[in-house]
């Protein structure tokens, strides 16, 4: 078993790097050359390096780190040569005679000319650390010939952390290696350790113990991923305890469920974050449930690489995993409904709809249970939610294809459309006031069934068509009801223009032109001064902070002919009442978007 027989070769190699190590550091002899320890992104090189120092040599005296991530110049890394060896330098023991090295300790900004033989007493650390090598930005040359000089002059013992398959100028690097390093060692994560370093850095207890009791499926997990990257497996395990946060006690203890949700974090963390699987992968998951044959390679290849659990469990919908793993937040209520409503955790309290949406997990029992519960609700005109009528849609024919119904698809594409009209005329469906306010491929956290089939087409077309035609009727019941406003009451005609009244943004939608451009400017001519004058106010701020040309181009004609009947007005008007309405069409409407 993979499993079993990757920790232990993992140790036993670093078991024999640690062997060398000790036998390299404590040679007399003047061996002159470098030793690399290699491996990839995240394989815990510098975590073992560390530790193993830790352990052996417990006196920092012993030994000097520098990293040179992102370092960009040799003086940076004498600056920090200089920080690491500074409390030696500070000793009264070295005396320092005439002359420095040019090529080690230029650093320390001493005349260039002096010679390493001119220390009494140098210091003496057992083994200098350069970590990060890959990530450091000096042009190669450069860099190995600074090293090399190092050790040359110095008789230094030298320990170079890279990964080889990064490093820039890869092809160079090779040819010139071992002009400064004579052995490359390449590191075996040691993963059992660093499972348990993870794990104690966790904050909540609750996820620690959860975590811990699963430990055996998480590592088998990592293992089938083959990434060999400690470093994502430590962020898979962060985004697990967000998970674990945010599910209830009770939910918790279920370890059967926790088991497969815990499983989807890291096995979809491991895909995202090696760059192997998409957003798009991930969201397209759903249909792969239901798929004998993708199409998809990669996602194929990753859902192979697991063994005993599927990538496509939908126990945390798409969305949630692209919360998670790509955006960086989480839902506490989303979380903790979703795993509700799995098979994992029995389908508690979950409409019939999602209990059949489950078909491939569920018994023939509970989805024949569920299923008829969908025709009498269906029936009754029980679903209202838009959301909920297209998934019923997409259950009802994908039933059809499978031949588990011998309704025809026509038929029940028919009968859709007879419900959308019973809601219409119940005044019931939710108006749509833009073109389109949604893609139809997924919501309430699932896929639509069979969203790429002609009926599925048909009907989403259709329900635009009537959802348009409420909304017409709600924008001449919505242009009455601010008429009213603007005889009867001034502030509220304010809020049906600019506001978000009933929840519905008016100030966005096109309504105000289903009303005749004369009735408006007459009662508009007839309000006292002072509301007048508010109103004017109020119309200039709908159209001048709304761009008109965005948002209310149908108004645009009618509110110019309104301006007109106004101007008309005039004609018959009283002196006072023409001082004010050239006031106001001063102040307000003297500019070419009311024209």
């Amino acid at each position: 078993m993979k499993a079993m027989d990757e920790p232990e070769k993992s140790q036993s190699q670093n078991e024999q790097i640690a062997e060398y190590l000790d036998h390299y550091i404590s040679s007399g002899s003047s061996i002159n050359l470098a030793v690399a320890l290699t491996g990839g992104w995240g394989a815990g090189k510098t975590h073992f390096v560390k530790k193993y120092l830790s352990t052996k040599y417990p006196e920092p005296q012993d030994f000097i780190y520098i990293s040179l991530f992102g370092v960009a110049s040799v003086e940076e890394i004498t600056k920090s040569f200089y920080r690491a060896i500074y409390p030696f330098l500070n000793n009264k023991i070295f005396k320092i005679g005439s002359k420095l090295t040019k090529t080690t300790l230029t650093m320390f900004r001493f005349n260039p000319t002096f010679e390493i033989s001119d220390f009494k007493k140098i210091p003496e650390a057992k083994l200098y650390v350069f970590d990060d090598f890959e990530r450091c930005t000096i042009p190669l040359d450069t860099l190995m010939g600074f090293i090399n000089g190092f050790i040359e002059e110095s008789s230094s013992k030298v320990l170079l952390i890279i990964n080889e398959q990064e490093v820039k100028e890869r092809e160079n690097y090779l040819k010139k290696k071992e002009k400064i390093i004579g052995i490359t060692l390449e590191l075996g994560s040691n993963v059992e350790d660093a499972f348990e370093s993870f794990l104690d850095s966790l904050k909540e207890d609750k996820s620690k113990n959860i975590i811990k009791k699963l430990k055996r499926e998480i590592l088998e997990l990592y293992y089938d991923s083959e990434i060999k990257s400690l470093r994502i497996m430590q962020m898979a395990m962060e985004s697990a305890e967000r998970v674990c946060v945010a599910l209830s006690d009770t939910q918790c203890e279920n370890i059967f469920g926790m088991r497969s949700v815990l499983s989807l974090v890291f096995a979809w963390s491991y895909e995202l974050r090696s760059g192997r699987l998409s957003e798009q992968d991930l969201r397209s998951r759903e249909g792969f449930f239901y798929t004998l044959d993708p199409e998809d390679k990669a996602l194929k290849d990753a859902r192979d690489r697991y063994k005993g659990f599927d990538i496509c469990n939908p126990i945390l919908t798409n969305d949630i995993l692209v919360s998670l793993l790509i955006r960086g937040y989480t839902n506490s209520k989303q979380i903790q409904t979703s795993v509700e409503a799995s098979l994992e955790f029995g389908y508690a309290n979950q409409s019939s709809w999602r209990v059949a949406w489950h078909a491939a997990t569920v018994t023939d029992e509970e989805f024949n249970i569920a299923f008829l519960d969908i025709i009498n609700r269906f029936e009754r005109r029980e679903y209202t939610e838009l959301e909920e009528i297209i998934h019923v849609l997409g259950i009802m024919l994908w039933s059809s294809k499978i031949e588990y119904t011998n309704t025809s698809l026509t038929k029940i594409k028919n009968d859709f459309f007879k419900y959308i009209d019973d809601l219409f005329s119940k005044n019931l469906l939710t108006p749509l006031y833009s073109s389109r306010d949604h893609e139809y491929e997924s919501a309430l956290g699932l896929g639509f069934k069979e969203n790429d089939t002609p009926e599925f087409k048909d009907f989403i077309n259709y329900l635009v068509e009537k959802r348009h035609n409420a909304a017409s009727i709600h924008e001449v019941i919505q242009a009455k009801h601010t008429l009213a406003c603007l005889k009867n009451n001034i502030q509220d005609f304010f809020k049906q223009l600019v506001g978000v009244p009933d929840g519905v943004p008016w100030a966005r939608i096109n309504f105000l032109h289903h009303l005749p451009p004369y009735e408006f400017a007459e009662a508009l001519s007839q309000l006292p001064p002072s509301e007048f004058e508010l109103a004017c106010r109020s119309l200039a701020h709908r159209y001048k902070n709304q761009h008109v040309n965005s948002y209310l181009t149908e108004e645009r004609s009618w509110f110019s002919l309104v301006l007109e009947e106004l101007i008309d007005f005039k004609k018959s008007a009283s002196a006072l009442q023409r001082y004010r309405i050239n006031r106001i069409y001063r102040n307000y409407f003297d500019d070419p978007i009311y024209h």
